[in-house]
């Protein structure tokens, strides 16, 4: 029997994160806690493109990043945000800023975590 492949527990943590969210909060937050993913991911992937090469562990992810479709994707998920009223009670705008604290570290923890080549 093959042996599964464990996710990242940076990974887990963020899922978690986006599942419970999800469950518990108001749309804005949702949106704004889904942000970072598409955000910081494009923004790096754009920047690091150049180094990638044929074998690279992120090759495939890389390469998606130049790709129109993909700056579309994540120019709609930032004005969709931006479009989404900003404004409600003092609970609301706390949970959303939190939630896109926590999306963004679980980022970085994401992909300052070493990459396992099988």
């Amino acid at each position: 029997m093959a042996q599964q492949k464990q996710p990242n527990p940076g990974t887990t943590a963020y899922t978690s994160h986006l599942l419970a969210t999800t469950a518990l909060d108001n749309y804005r937050t949702v949106i704004v806690a889904l942000l970072p993913c598409l955000s910081l991911d494009h923004d790096i992937g754009t920047r690091l493109h150049p180094l990638s090469r044929p074998g690279h562990p992120h090759g495939s992810g890389l390469n998606s990043y130049p790709d129109d479709r993909c700056a579309e994707s994540t120019s709609r998920a930032i004005d969709i945000v931006a479009r989404t009223p900003a404004h409600g009670d003092d609970a609301t705008r706390f949970a959303t800023r939190g939630a896109f604290r926590v999306s963004a570290a679980h980022e970085h923890t994401i992909l300052a975590a070493p990459v396992l080549v099988s």
